[in-house]
């Protein structure tokens, strides 16, 4: 469960880390560099969408296990 918790935590950070730099590069563009806001959205982006998939194959396994009965 805390490792779970763990990995949530960590896509959480990379979202708002990605949004926190966005939002710096509309305020201030000159003090950062555009590259390293699209990293950051990247990286957000596939660790929100490697969690959807374990989430979706979590609910998958679940609902076999249901069907078992």
């Amino acid at each position: 469960m805390d490792a779970l918790k763990s990995a949530l935590g960590k896509v959480n950070d990379l979202q708002v880390d990605a949004e926190d730099l966005t939002q710096q590069m509309i305020y201030e563009p000159e003090s950062v560099d555009i590259h390293t806001v699209m990293i950051a959205q990247q990286k957000a982006e596939i660790a929100l969408s490697l969690t959807k998939a374990v989430r979706d194959e979590a609910i998958r396994a679940y609902r076999e296990l249901i069907n078992l009965r």
